[in-house]
């Protein structure tokens, strides 16, 4: 399997910090395996990469924590925690391991839409191990600083046209 053995960190010692930049199909990715940061691009016809994320300050402002009990670990430039990346034929993986709380997988999976157009969608798929000696609840949290929308009065807007002026919550994505 591609996916480590979560929980055993010593499984990555050999994958090497370097940078990953990699395009798949419509899709560039970039990491900074020792920050633990990362950009999402799209590429387009002229095969020029338009950043979707903030790339400001290594991409430090996107980025994931973790909360476990009522400590919260922002997972990218933290002493408590160790990163590391490595690049697949089919995906980017970044590994967090927070010092014996718990280890977080993060994978960029590119896929295609349309069976044969290629990849233009990614999914961002995530697990958490707990590596503790007792049994813990944890929570993540995702932050994406996109750079889509910055010239609009609001940066996104409902199927129906309406603009999102606070925060929303979906539970569907299926049209009302």
């Amino acid at each position: 399997s591609d996916v480590p053995e979560m929980g055993v960190f010593s499984d990555w010692k050999k994958v090497r910090s370097r940078r990953i930049d990699k395009i798949f199909g419509r899709i560039r990715i970039r990491v900074l395996p020792g920050r633990g940061t990362f950009n999402i691009g799209a590429v387009n016809e002229s095969e020029k990469t338009i950043s979707i994320l903030s790339n400001m300050n290594e991409y430090t402002s996107t980025y994931f924590s973790l909360r476990c009990g009522k400590k919260i670990y922002k997972l990218h430039d933290s002493a408590d925690v160790k990163t590391k990346a490595r690049l697949l034929d089919d995906k980017v993986q970044i590994i967090y391991s927070v010092n014996g709380t718990a280890d977080v997988l993060v994978e960029f999976i590119p896929v295609e839409s349309q069976y044969g157009e290629g990849y233009d969608v990614l999914r961002i798929q995530t697990t958490v191990t707990n590596t503790g000696k007792k049994a813990a609840e944890f929570a993540l949290k995702n932050v994406m600083d996109t750079v889509l929308g910055e010239a609009d009065l609001y940066h996104f807007y409902t199927a129906d046209n309406v603009p999102i002026k606070s925060e929303a919550s979906f539970r569907t994505m299926a049209n009302s």
